[in-house]
């Protein structure tokens, strides 16, 4: 009987270390797309400012 508590302690630690690794490599994952959503978004939001410079610089304004 002890040896069963054992083998279930093992196991239980097991899969937690599992879930554990699988929760790190998904928060990991959303960071890398909030990362590129930010990205996108500073890009854009700068885009109207760059254009307009672009275009007083060659006289299109």
């Amino acid at each position: 009987m002890i040896a069963d508590i054992d083998g279930v302690k093992e196991n239980a630690s097991y899969e937690h270390d599992k879930v554990r690794c699988l929760q790190q490599s998904i928060m990991t994952s959303l960071d890398v797309k909030q990362n590129q959503i930010v990205k996108v978004h500073d890009h854009h939001r700068r885009l109207p400012a760059t254009h307009l410079l672009r275009r007083e610089l060659h006289g299109d304004a």
